[in-house]
C-alpha cells in the first residue's frame, strides 16, 4: 500500500508502507527510491512549496502520531508537542492538523 502527495510544483512523494516504509519521489517519468534518512516507521506523509515536507509515525502519546518535517540532508526535526491523527500542507506552506476529532491550522512554517 502507498501513501502518496504532492508538493506545490507537482512531485509526487510515495511511501511504500508494505515494504520498509521508504520514501519515494517521482523523477523523469519513473519512480525512484530517495534515501531521506528517515528510518522511523512513516504512516503518511504531506508536501507543500519546496521545504515543506512532514511524515507521521512513532512515537505515540494518546495514540496519535509524532509529527516530523523534513530538514534536508537526510535529517528529520520532530515538532516539539505536535501530534496528529492525520497532516496536510496547504500551498503558501500552511500544516493542518486533525486531532482528537478537531482540525488546525499552523502558522509557524508559513512562506511569506
Amino acid at each position: 500500500m502507498f501513501r502518496i502527495t504532492a508538493d506545490r510544483s507537482g512531485t509526487p512523494f510515495f511511501i511504500a508502507q508494505k515494504q520498509s516504509n521508504q520514501l519515494f519521489e517521482w523523477y523523469n517519468d519513473h519512480l525512484e527510491l530517495i534515501d531521506m534518512g528517515n528510518d522511523r516507521q512513516m504512516e503518511e506523509i504531506a508536501a507543500g512549496p519546496p521545504g515543506h515536507l512532514y511524515v507521521l509515525g512513532p512515537p505515540l502519546q494518546n495514540s496519535q502520531k509524532t509529527i516530523y518535517k523534513y530538514g534536508g540532508e537526510k535529517k528529520w526535526h520532530a515538532l516539539p508537542g505536535k501530534r496528529a491523527d492525520s497532516i496536510a500542507v496547504g500551498p503558501k506552506g500552511h500544516l493542518y492538523i486533525t486531532a482528537k476529532g478537531k482540525v488546525y491550522m499552523s502558522h509557524d512554517f508559513v512562506e511569506e
